[in-house]
C-alpha cells in the first residue's frame, strides 16, 4: 500500500515507486524541515544498563512496548548505511534495523512479514493496520551509495502490503553537513524508546556482547538477533569463511583499512579500524564456527541487577 507523508492524509500514487529518483526528490522537499528539527535535538547517551538492545550492521530486532527487560532499541555508526524503524502504534511492536547497500526487495518484505507476525501475537486486530516509519542515514557521498539505498528503501516500503505513515526521513541529502570541505552525515545514531515510541538522536556507551563475532556476520545477510517472546538476545549459528592471508591483513596500516574496507573513509568513527582488526583476529582465533556455536545459538539475557547482557549457559 502506498506511503503517506507525515501530517497528510492523501497517499502517494502507487506509480511513485516506479520512479525512484522522483520519489526521493519528493521526500527531500517534504521532509527538509522535519529532518532539520530532528537533527537539531539534543543527543541521548544510552548503554546496556539503560535497557538498550544495540543493533549492528545487517541486523534487526523486534520488541514490544511491554518488554520489561529491553527498553530501547538503537543503532549507530551509520554513514552510508541506513537505520530503519517501523512501529505499530496500538500494539507497540517495533522493528529497528541497520541496513547497508545490500538492502533489497526481499529484505523489506521480511521486515513487513515479521512485523505482521509480531502484531498478531496480540490477538485479532480488527482495525486496518497502520505503521509508522522513520528512516535515517546516508549523506551525499561521492560514489552515490547513500542515495541508492535511500531510493530503494522508499520505493520498497511504498510497495509494501501494509499502510505506512512516513514520520521522519533524515536521509542522504537531508542528512548531510560539510566538515573541512567534505560532506559528512549529520546523524549516525538513533534510538527508540519502546514504551513511548519516542525516537531520538543517540550516542552509545557500549554496543552489546560478541561485537567481533557480530561484525564478522555483517557480510552474511540480514540477521534477527532478538527473541521477543523470551526477551533474549540470540545470535543464530552461521558460517564465516577463513580469511585468507589474515596475518597480512592485520599488518596493513590504518589508512589501508579505511580506504579498502569502508564506503566512507573520511567519516568513520574513531574505533572503526580497531573493530575491524578485532573482527579479523576473532576469525583467526576461532577458525571453526561449528565448534564456536556447537549447534546452538549464542544467547544472552539481561541481568536483573546490573542490566547487562549475560550469556545463558
Amino acid at each position: 500500500m502506498p506511503l503517506t507523508f507525515a501530517d497528510e492524509t492523501e497517499e502517494l500514487p502507487a506509480s511513485a515507486a516506479l520512479d525512484q529518483r522522483h520519489l526521493l526528490a519528493t521526500v527531500y522537499a517534504k521532509y527538509k524541515d522535519i529532518a532539520a528539527k530532528f537533527y537539531n535535538q539534543d543527543y541521548v547517551t544510552l548503554s546496556e544498563t539503560d535497557g538498550l538492545l544495540y543493533i549492528h550492521q545487517n541486523e534487526f530486532a523486534i520488541a514490544y512496548a511491554n518488554d520489561e527487560r529491553t527498553l530501547w532499541l538503537g543503532s549507530g555508526d551509520a554513514t552510508t548505511c541506513h537505520i530503519v524503524i517501523l512501529r505499530q502504534k496500538e500494539t507497540g511492536a517495533t522493528l529497528l534495523s541497520h541496513v547497508d547497500s545490500s538492502a533489497d526487495e526481499r529484505m523489506i518484505a521480511r521486515f513487513v512479514s515479521s512485523m505482521r507476525k509480531a502484531v498478531t501475537q496480540f490477538g485479532e486486530y480488527t482495525k486496518p493496520w497502520r505503521f509508522d516509519l522513520w528512516l535515517f542515514g546516508g549523506f551525499t557521498d561521492a560514489k552515490g551509495y547513500s542515495s541508492e539505498t535511500s531510493s530503494l528503501l522508499l520505493a520498497e516500503f511504498h510497495k509494501a502490503s501494509i499502510s505506512i505513515d512516513l514520520q521522519v526521513a533524515c536521509i542522504t541529502k537531508l542528512n548531510t553537513a560539510m566538515r573541512d570541505g567534505q560532506p559528512v552525515p549529520r546523524i549516525t545514531g538513533v534510538a527508540i524508546c519502546l514504551k513511548s515510541g519516542q525516537v531520538v538522536p543517540a550516542i552509545f556507551a557500549d554496543r552489546g556482547p560478541d561485537l567481533p563475532l557480530r561484525m564478522t556476520s555483517c557480510t552474511e545477510g540480514m540477521r534477527n538477533v532478538y527473541d521477543y517472546e523470551r526477551s533474549v538476545m540470540s545470535i543464530q549459528p552461521f558460517l564465516y569463511w577463513p580469511i585468507s592471508r589474515a596475518g597480512r591483513l592485520l599488518s596493513m596500516s590504518d589508512e589501508w583499512f579505511l580506504q579498502n574496507l569502508s564506503t566512507s573513509p573520511h567519516c568513520e568513527p574513531a574505533d572503526f579500524v580497531a573493530n575491524m582488526r578485532a573482527s579479523i583476529q576473532f576469525a583467526i582465533d576461532n577458525p571453526s564456527p561449528e565448534k564456536l556455536f556447537n549447534g546452538r545459538p549464542r544467547e544472552y539475557q539481561r541481568d536483573n541487577q546490573t542490566g547487562r547482557w549475560k550469556m545463558i549457559d
